[in-house]
């Protein structure tokens, strides 16, 4: 196999994986979605006889599960891409010395970077992707439970 034949399923890979990571991060937040529509329903003052505050304790256990497993998985997945990423990186390492395949610097954007001071760590860190990851793996799934637990205590 050659050369150019290896990168381009390392691409492939990446790009698939990648994919399937965004699938998911999409999949968890509508059932999110739709668990907490089915809260507010179930709050509704016009159905009293239909108002139990035993589903809304169900629905708020499964929200909290899925915050979990949105975390989970979506880490595990994380790092598939960054498996693909990094052997697309060291790909380029291997071919640097026949540019027959790549010219000299086409991953270098994938690579990631040390900047020496706090504003541009913070520019990088928007530029690289880095603090998407962090909003989309962690900080949504836990503004999701901070929700769980406002809608379990204004039952």
């Amino acid at each position: 196999m050659e050369d150019k034949d290896r990168l381009q399923i390392a691409w492939q890979a990446f790009s698939m994986e990648n994919s399937l990571l965004q699938s998911y991060r999409m999949l968890f937040l509508m059932v999110e979605a739709a668990l907490l529509a089915l809260a507010y329903v179930l709050r509704i003052p016009l159905i009293e006889e239909f108002k139990q505050f035993w589903m809304i304790w169900v629905a708020a256990s499964l929200g909290w599960g899925i915050v979990i497993a949105w975390i989970m998985i979506c880490e595990a997945k994380g790092k598939d891409v960054n498996k693909w990423r990094d052997r697309i990186l060291r790909f380029q390492s291997i071919t640097e010395k026949d540019w027959s395949v790549v010219d000299k610097g086409w991953f270098d954007y994938l690579k990631p970077e040390v900047p020496k001071s706090w504003f541009k760590s913070l520019w990088v860190q928007f530029q690289g992707g880095r603090l998407a990851r962090i909003l989309f793996n962690y900080v949504i799934p836990i503004i999701m439970a901070g929700l769980w637990v406002i809608v379990v205590l204004l039952r």
